[in-house]
């Protein structure tokens, strides 16, 4: 902070509460015309105090100024209750646009203010995650103001902790956050007038302390990383290939945990308050992981039933998809691709560029204070890629949200879009400061930085050693200030109490929601819709030419192949499910995604598609086949309660699986064994029980419960199994499909 000079003003902003002001505080605490910011000749800024009555203040101290001139890198407070950096106020100030939607103002002058996600309140919620009737405010007889929170899911913040369900007294100036949504209030003077509720977005404040990965093989990915993000930058990571782009963006946005070190939000561990911080932290993945067979509108509607209450109406869905849409390009008035298929590389759908907006959109259903975006311009054309920059920036500014990308080398005009960046060698810190022109000048000194570009510095973070470059970073300026910054992001409002777990909507709900988004799907992939109807189809009209008459041995044949095909039915629904659909699972868990909802839903479909095989290709063998008594109605429960256990047999393969080709290999090592051992090949009955160890692995075998289940009811045991009967192999069936169904939750739990 410089003494005031007399340079000549170039240009003067107003800053304030008052609508009219150029950059708009809707903050309770903040003056009508609190301050001016004036731009001075020779690039020089000087902020003047306009007779604020909470004053403003600069620097990490926040020392109260009346008229200073700054250094361009300082801290801004307009009263001590609202910050910004100066240089995100000044790119706020030239980019034309309003500064994070400007929110509400609402005179205190009545006894009762209601607030929350309806439209009838008084203070508005813009957040879809809020309660339709959050919180309210009242004015008490002894001229108290008191917020009581009306049984809300996700609490009300008051200063540093979280009610719900409570009421609690206001003191003045108090910070109330609702859902990102911070609700300020000036309480009113003596004789009862003056007092004013205010709302503004405000994003997340993001530290990292020490952090540091190191993997088993001792390899430092990540090594004593130092930074701080403020809500409404747009940062870029960048370094050489390896470098540690993609792990320190996902260590950030909680993907995966730290060996050492702390990721602070807004003053909370991420480590300590997981389920609080994460449904509000945008990730979009480097892959787009969207259905191909969906549509723009059906991915998005899905993600939304997972991830919002289930109190928020069908209406209002549809109403944030169209918002979401119109603000990232995917609807405007010369186009629509709400109903375009995502496509795939076989099927025509949206080009790269048009899918990374909608793995964007997914995130800002849930209006995160947030985002991390890996590689989002990776595959795209130069044009393309400017354009999801350009939008990236657009987010940043008007939802006063940080978003953090990770990105190769970007061309010169691509690379001048980004407030901040973040440069790693080898895992270390080598710079994290303005992007331009400072960290060209930092590694390009005495160089143009207009023509040296973003290659000239990548050129010499490969000439150079990382631990040479971390060296230099912490000596140097750029790493004093981001200390202060560091310090200032944890100030009057940085430690508080975490919000504790809670899950926004109901497992029912998740349940259906991934199992209508799964059936649509598979509807519309008619090739593999085909595929399973054939397999009954062609197996149960060769079963049937094959033994139209069993007789003797043949009979025993016919049975086995039954029990056998039903576990294989479902077997092979399962064995890929859930590894094929494990990148996907993990982000909407992220979002709140229960585990069991998912799982369910994953059952109810596959049990409805091979109760489906079961019926065709029992009612072809029952049709062909004579010479046997075919229960219809035992029948059919018995195929269906096998290919449940083939089904629950194969979610278990599919979740430790590590991959699709993996989990395929294991198909055949399973049902071998169980083919030798299920009682036809050598005969359970004496020929098994001669041995314990392998009386006790046919015991353990599935097909060799059912295989004597359909001999019982079809053909009457005959002394083929020891007291042969139907209702210990269902128990055991069934036994056996509850296991695999808690194995299979366990893992995927633990993904």
């Amino acid at each position: 902070m410089k003494p005031p000079s007399e340079k000549k003003v170039v240009r003067c902003w107003r800053l304030g509460r008052a609508a009219d002001n150029d950059f708009v505080i809707n903050h309770a605490s903040v003056s009508s015309r609190h301050a001016e910011l004036e731009l001075l000749e020779g690039g020089g800024v000087r902020l003047r105090d306009c007779g604020s009555r909470n004053g403003t203040y600069v620097g990490p101290a926040a020392a109260r100024i009346t008229e200073a001139e700054l250094a361009g890198d300082e801290l801004v407070w307009f009263s001590l209750t609202y910050k910004i950096p100066l240089p995100l106020l000044l790119q706020q100030l030239q980019s034309g646009q309003p500064a994070a939607e400007q929110g509400q103002q609402v005179a205190l002058d009545r006894d009762l203010i209601r607030i929350g996600r309806a439209a009838d309140n008084d203070v508005r919620v813009r957040a879809l995650a809020a309660s339709r009737y959050h919180a309210e405010i009242r004015r008490g007889a002894d001229g108290t103001v008191r917020i009581r929170d009306l049984g809300s899911k996700l609490g009300t913040r008051v200063g540093a902790r979280i009610i719900r369900g409570e009421e609690t007294v206001l003191a003045g100036d108090e910070i109330v956050e609702i859902c990102g949504q911070r609700i300020s209030l000036a309480l009113p003077e003596r004789n009862g007038a003056g007092g004013q509720v205010a709302t503004d977005r405000t994003g997340h404040s993001l530290q990292v302390e020490g952090l540091t990965l190191v993997v088993s093989n001792g390899l430092r990915l990540i090594d004593d990383v130092n930074l701080v993000v403020m809500p409404g930058e747009l940062v870029a990571i960048m370094g050489p290939s390896g470098c540690g782009k993609s792990t320190l963006l996902n260590l950030c946005s909680g993907e995966n945990r730290p060996t050492a070190g702390r990721i602070l939000y807004d003053g909370v561990d991420l480590a300590s308050a997981p389920e609080s911080i994460l449904p509000f932290v945008g990730h979009v993945p480097q892959d787009d992981l969207l259905h191909p067979d969906l549509t723009v509108e059906e991915v998005l509607r899905a993600h939304a039933r997972i991830r919002l209450p289930a109190d928020v109406g069908a209406d209002e869905i549809e109403a944030k998809i169209e918002e979401v849409c119109r603000s990232i390009g995917l609807l405007d008035d010369e186009r629509d691709l709400r109903k375009r298929l995502i496509g795939s590389t076989e099927r025509k759908g949206l080009s790269g560029g048009q899918k990374k907006r909608v793995g964007l959109a997914m995130e800002l259903l849930s209006d995160p204070r947030i985002i991390f975006l890996d590689e989002p311009t990776s595959g795209l054309s130069s044009f393309d890629t400017r354009q999801v920059v350009e939008l990236l920036r657009q987010i940043s500014i008007r939802q006063g949200i940080a978003v953090v990308v990770t990105i190769h080398q970007p061309a010169p005009s691509v690379y001048r879009l980004f407030d901040s960046v973040v440069l790693l060698k080898a895992g270390r810190l080598a710079y994290a400061g303005p992007a331009f022109p400072d960290a060209i000048g930092y590694f390009c000194p005495g160089r143009s930085p207009a023509e040296a570009g973003p290659d000239a510095v990548m050129e010499e973070l490969d000439r150079a050693k990382a631990t040479e470059l971390t060296l230099r970073f912490e000596r140097s300026e750029y790493a004093a200030r981001a200390a202060q910054r560091r310090l200032a992001a944890g100030g009057p409002t940085g430690a508080r109490e975490s919000g504790g777990r809670r899950r926004l909507t109901t497992i029912r709900t998740q349940w259906r929601a991934v199992l209508q988004r799964d059936l649509r799907a598979r509807w519309r992939d008619r090739q593999a819709l085909a595929v399973l109807v054939a397999q009954p189809l062609c197996i149960g009209l060769l079963f049937g030419q094959l033994f139209t008459r069993p007789d003797g041995q043949e009979r025993w044949t016919t049975m086995f192949v039954c029990a056998l095909v039903c576990f294989w039915f479902g077997l092979n629904l399962a064995a890929r499910e859930l590894v094929a659909d494990r990148p996907r699972f993990r982000r909407e868990r992220r979002g709140g995604l229960s585990p069991l909802g998912y799982l369910g839903a994953k059952l109810t479909l596959l049990s409805l598609l091979g109760a489906a095989q079961v019926v065709l290709l029992l009612g072809l063998a029952s049709l062909q086949i004579g010479g046997v008594d075919w229960p219809q109605p035992l029948v059919f429960g018995l195929g269906g309660l096998t290919v449940f256990t083939g089904i629950c047999a194969g979610l278990v393969t599919s979740a430790w699986a590590r991959s699709e080709i993996g989990a395929v290999g294991l198909v055949p090592l399973q049902l071998v064994p169980m083919i030798l051992l299920g009682g036809l090949l050598k005969s359970y009955n004496p020929g098994l029980t001669g041995s314990a160890v392998a009386q006790l692995a046919a015991d353990l075998t599935p097909i060799r419960w059912a295989f004597e289940a359909f001999s019982t009811a079809c053909l009457g045991g005959g002394g083929l199994f020891p007291a042969a009967s139907i209702g210990l192999p269902c128990v055991v069936l069934s036994v056996f499909a509850l296991v695999g169904v808690v194995a299979a939750w366990w893992r995927v739990r633990r993904c």
